[in-house]
């Protein structure tokens, strides 16, 4: 499959990046414009080495369409989630909530390289033990889900690579506590100039007797199901 110019622009940024020294790195991009792509280019890399790569997103049909992907270029695709099990596969493609239950069948040295979808989740106590116990330095989690400021000992030689559209996250806590460097950057804008995505059009509209005052908020956003109830009965 041929990339993007962005797309073969970020490749070429994340390679520049580990070459430098880099252990780990983000590739921030806009909605829209390809992940899938990368995290297959990057995984076919791994292979073409001989190496095994692991790929971690959320939700079952992200996991489905993934290894669908995968399967495509020709690599053997295994995936953890549900009753699903790996066995050695090239690359291994994971459910968070699946993940968190199951560590105890890989090792610290198992994957070259492991990507993370969403990265933007990855400062919840959950998946930080995930990552340690991948091998990778992050943030200590207490006992009681509590984030620290000492981190773990970096364990294994594997690269982690993490993507998102929207790296900052509402509650502050900074992803870069995980990752050493953003490798490349490509905003809604610059997408939008540049012809990939479609110009935005937004229309304002007052909703009368509105009130948030009782929807919760998680991670420093509205909880999506309580606006939902609050919102549709006004529109």
């Amino acid at each position: 499959m041929s990339l993007r110019d962005y797309q073969r622009k970020a490749i070429e940024e994340l390679k520049r990046a580990f070459k430098g020294g880099a252990t780990s790195a983000v590739i921030s991009a806009a909605t829209g414009t390809g992940k899938s792509r990368l995290f297959r280019n990057v995984a076919e890399g791994a292979a073409e080495k001989g190496h095994r790569s692991m790929l971690i997103v959320r939700g079952d049909a992200l996991v489905r369409q993934a290894a669908q992907h995968f399967r495509a270029s020709g690599l053997s695709v295994g995936v953890e989630m549900g009753p699903m099990r790996s066995s050695g596969e090239q690359v291994v493609v994971a459910s968070v909530d699946s993940l968190r239950g199951r560590m105890d069948r890989f090792n610290k040295d198992d994957f070259a390289g492991v990507q993370i979808d969403e990265c933007h989740h990855c400062m919840a106590p959950s998946q930080l033990r995930i990552l340690a116990d991948l091998g990778f330095a992050v943030p200590e989690v207490s006992d009681k889900g509590e984030i620290l400021e000492s981190k773990t000992p970096r364990e294994t030689s594997a690269l982690l690579v993490g993507y998102t559209a929207t790296p900052d996250r509402g509650d502050k806590l900074d992803i870069m506590q995980v990752f050493e460097t953003v490798a490349f950057e490509y905003d809604i804008q610059t997408a939008i100039t540049d012809g990939w995505l479609v110009p935005i059009r937004q229309e304002m509209c007052v909703l009368d007797g509105l009130d948030l005052s009782k929807v919760r908020t998680a991670a420093g956003d509205l909880s999506a199901s309580e606006l939902g109830k609050v919102l549709e009965p006004l529109i």
